[in-house]
């Protein structure tokens, strides 16, 4: 690429960043790209050659987009679903391929689009590609591979969400679901299991099954926020409650520190969508199965995470992900023609 503009439109209402407000949002706006610009900068990635490439233009009202924006536009739609006036992307669809980028499997459907590229593994229609972003290499660390427990056997079981999922994620568990917990701690006393996160500690006690809290809460450990460098010490595996979605990162720590990370196959949760090739796990009660399978035979639970970690790993090549980025390119400029011709023929 020649160049690259960074355009930030701010979807606000007509006439906004020429009013007397504009200088109240230029201003934490700027200050914000130029923090990032001064990391970046600083850097081991920055390259002389990028300054000359990357232009950067805050907020311009949407007569004036078809000065800056270039053959074709990515536009970054963020992490939420949002309602919001789209007047600079009404604007740029009139004029350009437009390529939509989604932070999370939440934002499914994006307006004023030729294609999006979203990271859920799901049946996608013909205007919707799955792609996952490149990470850096998670390290395999041959003596942290293999489980070994502490003196008192204990094998750790981590789950881990912020705000109120844990207890929200516990009450959307079923009776196959407790009953499976239930099985595998009544045949495996060594196992312990820590929630963390919680928003509500008593909320999420609450949220518990009340046969399975009675019967084992010596083995239930319920926290707030803690120091996730230091909880995944030790610890035997990480599982997330198929009800909810988040916790993407904590499971990135955990795969970083050699630990496990057992999720159920579901395209609308990052977690899941972390593995270029999805989990086959779709039931809840089919990952604490596994969990049993592992304290039988360790040997398995090495295997896993040593594949675990290799597709992880197998989308950290720059090249294949640059490549398969050109693909992606070429696909909207030819949906975005398309649409041209179509118009052309509806206009007479």
């Amino acid at each position: 690429m020649d160049r690259i503009d960074l355009v930030i439109t701010a979807e606000l209402r007509p006439g906004f960043w020429n009013s007397s407000n504009e200088r109240q949002h230029h201003a934490p706006i700027s200050a914000a790209l130029e923090s990032a610009l001064d990391g970046f900068a600083s850097s081991t990635a920055h390259h002389e050659s990028m300054d000359r490439k990357i232009h950067i233009t805050v907020a311009p009202e949407a007569d004036i987009l078809r000065t800056l924006i270039g053959q074709l536009v990515i536009r970054y739609e963020g992490t939420v679903p949002t309602h919001q006036c789209r007047f600079c992307s009404k604007a740029m669809f009139e004029q350009r391929p437009i390529l939509a980028t989604v932070g999370t499997a939440a934002v499914s459907r994006v307006p004023d689009t030729d294609l999006l590229i979203t990271p859920a593994n799901r049946d996608h229609h013909d205007r919707e590609m799955h792609f996952l972003r490149p990470l850096a290499k998670f390290p395999i660390v041959p003596e942290r591979m293999v489980f070994v427990p502490p003196d008192d056997g204990t094998k750790l079981l981590l789950t881990g969400y912020a705000n109120d999922k844990l207890e929200r994620g516990l009450l959307a568990l079923g009776a196959d679901d407790w009953d499976a917990l239930s099985d595998l701690f009544a045949t495996y006393p060594e196992f312990r299991w820590h929630l963390i996160g919680a928003q509500d500690i008593d909320a999420v006690w609450s949220a518990l099954a009340p046969g399975f809290r009675k019967t084992f809460a010596d083995r239930i450990t319920v926290s707030g926020m803690v120091e996730l460098e230091d909880i995944f010490e030790g610890a035997f595996a990480f599982f997330a409650l198929p009800g909810v979605g988040g916790s993407g990162t904590t499971a990135k720590l955990a795969i970083r520190s050699n630990v496990p990370v057992l999720v159920c196959r579901n395209g609308d949760r990052d977690m899941s969508n972390m593995f270029p090739t999805p989990p086959a796990h779709r039931e809840f009660v089919v990952i604490v199965q596994l969990l049993a399978v592992w304290a039988d035979d360790i040997d398995k639970r090495t295997a896993f995470l040593a594949d675990q970690i290799d597709n992880i790993n197998g989308r950290t090549d720059l090249e294949a992900k640059a490549r398969e980025m050109q693909n992606v390119f070429r696909r909207t400029v030819d949906i975005f023609l398309a649409r041209k011709r179509e118009k052309e023929v509806a206009d007479g």
